[in-house]
């Protein structure tokens, strides 16, 4: 799956929210006030136009500048609202866009150095990994776009955290999860997903 492709989708999301976009993205390289509007987000009607803003910010890899972004709180509201967004999916059904837009954020706030990466290992050990390995198990016997896309984002930041050994150790210590793997490479998923698990 292309980056135009991700933006095409993002950018119909955007048009059918039909709501203003949040303040903060109108300023431009604004992570702070981006944040807060992630934080400040609860409905769907303002979730969806912050995390498009979030997604346009967060879209460069300049690893100091994501550095930035994770010292203000990026992975911690993108975890809170994929969160949210997983129980609306469980509650209310399908809302796999929003879900796809949050993974694809988090995966561009996580393109920091090796080191930056050890700095945050705890908290992705202990919150960001069971959740997407939740999401992986969700999406994994599921055919959409959108999904695809959700598990493409996971699996680049799994690859981005095998680099740090004490995380590496503890993902290939949990029950389900090379299964999992497994899974995905079995699949008739496409080919860069399938590629992406075997790495």
């Amino acid at each position: 799956l292309s980056k135009s492709r991700l933006r095409k989708a993002l950018n119909a999301e955007s048009k059918r929210s039909k709501k203003k976009q949040p303040t903060a993205s109108a300023g431009g390289d604004n992570p702070k006030a981006i944040i807060a509007d992630l934080n400040a987000a609860v409905t769907i009607e303002d979730r969806i136009p912050a995390i498009h803003a979030a997604c346009k910010e967060f879209d460069h890899f300049n690893q100091d500048r994501h550095k930035k972004e994770i010292e203000l709180g990026a992975v911690t509201s993108l975890y809170q609202k994929l969160c949210l967004a997983l129980t609306v999916r469980d509650r209310e059904g399908k809302n796999d866009e929003e879900i796809a837009m949050i993974c694809a954020a988090m995966e561009m706030v996580y393109r920091v150095s090796k080191a930056t990466r050890e700095q945050y290992e705890a908290f992705f050990g202990n919150q960001v990994f069971p959740l997407i390995l939740n999401l992986l198990n969700i999406f994994e016997s599921e055919s959409s776009f959108e999904g695809d896309l959700a598990i493409e984002s996971s699996l680049k930041i799994l690859f981005y955290f095998s680099r740090v050994n004490p995380s590496a150790v503890k993902m290939v210590r949990v029950k389900g999860f090379l299964d999992c793997l497994i899974q995905i490479i079995l699949s008739d998923k496409n080919d860069n997903i399938r590629t992406s698990a075997l790495i």
